[in-house]
């Protein structure tokens, strides 16, 4: 390939149709292999090297600078890091990678209703044992008071006698 410096990271081996914008006319292409960094693709042409380009894989737009060019591969390096998991997913959403794993690790919105439900739950709960407490507690006041009154009228005619 275009060099013998060691990789930062292993790329994800695939084969995929996408369209390249820049170097030429725009153009069917194939994504070899990914990385969060970079990309190797197959185009014919291939753009020369230093050329910026935008290859269109599903629904995600890749940019880079060419590194390196050789008849039809050519490998770019990525203006900024992105989640190569969602491209090669072609899943919905930012491939921007610290957007990306922010957007991967919000909870469903399953999980953040079903979240609300048990919470919703758990307060009715507590709001009416509150209740049955304040209930009990006044019921007990007034069932006191109301016993009370009788047997203070028969210890004062006791006591009066």
């Amino acid at each position: 390939m275009g060099s013998d410096k060691p990789r930062l990271e292993d790329r994800s081996q695939a084969i995929l149709q996408a369209r390249l914008r820049g170097g030429g006319a725009e153009r069917g292409a194939c994504l070899l292999d990914l990385s969060s960094r970079g990309f190797m693709a197959l185009a014919d042409p291939a753009p020369p090297r230093g050329t910026y380009v935008e290859l269109l894989v599903g629904r995600h737009s890749l940019v880079g600078q060419v590194q390196w060019s050789e008849e039809r591969r050519f490998g770019v390096k990525l203006r900024e890091r992105i989640d190569s998991l969602a491209v090669l997913g072609n899943e919905a959403g930012p491939t921007a990678l610290k957007v990306a794993r922010v957007a991967r690790n919000k909870p469903s919105i399953q999980a953040r209703l079903a979240f609300s439900q048990h919470f919703a739950r758990g307060f009715t709960y507590g709001i009416l044992a509150a209740l049955a407490v304040v209930m009990a507690t006044t019921m007990a006041s007034a069932v006191t008071t109301t016993s009370l009154a009788p047997l203070a009228k028969v210890t004062g005619v006791l006591a009066g006698q």
